[in-house]
């Protein structure tokens, strides 16, 4: 190959100078730098403090007990408030319907019907007894739910389990209905 071809390769500049010095416009092997560096110590890490053993348990148990009680009670609250904010938002809106009769409007025996207000009371009256089944279910599916699952906050395990419990309350009430009044 000639000398300057673009594929051939030429002699390193820095190290044909005659003239050059040590170290001056060249790479260092790993040996050579290692060789002139000076080394250096870093100081090590302080030991960690050294506790009793009985200490240290008893700390880790009542740092998990109120992180675990806090979502239990979270949840609790949560599912809770998925249930009877509806609830108390039904009641109010029953509250403000006509005490009066609709004009014209009579039952098969005649009878004047009841009003918009007597009907939601008598609604809610109704649905309380199974408001408070499907509330007892979803607190036990959110005791669950807190106890498998991890990272998941009260808000999520409440809404969780107020759909679950939802659900599961509604096909129960479904076949006891269904048993209950068939002939």
């Amino acid at each position: 190959m000639s000398e300057g071809d673009d594929y051939g390769i030429e002699p390193f500049p820095a190290r044909s100078d005659p003239n050059r010095r040590p170290g001056q416009g060249r790479v260092l092997d790993h040996d050579e730098w290692a060789t002139r560096r000076p080394r250096r110590r870093l100081p090590l890490p302080p030991p960690p403090p050294v506790d009793r053993e009985d200490d240290d348990e008893e700390e880790e148990d009542d740092e998990e007990e109120p992180d675990q009680h806090s979502v239990y009670i979270g949840s609790f609250i949560s599912t809770a408030c998925w249930y009877l904010i509806p609830f108390a938002a039904y009641t109010a809106w029953s509250l403000t319907l006509p005490d009066d009769p609709r004009p014209g409007c009579t039952n098969a025996f005649g009878l004047p019907c009841p009003s918009q207000h007597d009907e939601a009371l008598a609604n809610i009256g109704r649905l309380v007894p199974q408001l408070a089944v499907s509330l007892a279910i979803s607190i036990v599916v959110a005791m669950f739910l807190g106890k498998v699952t991890t990272g998941w906050r009260p808000f999520a395990i409440g809404f969780a389990s107020a759909v679950l419990g939802a659900g599961v309350a509604t096909v129960g009430f479904a076949v006891l209905a269904t048993q209950h009044f068939s002939f």
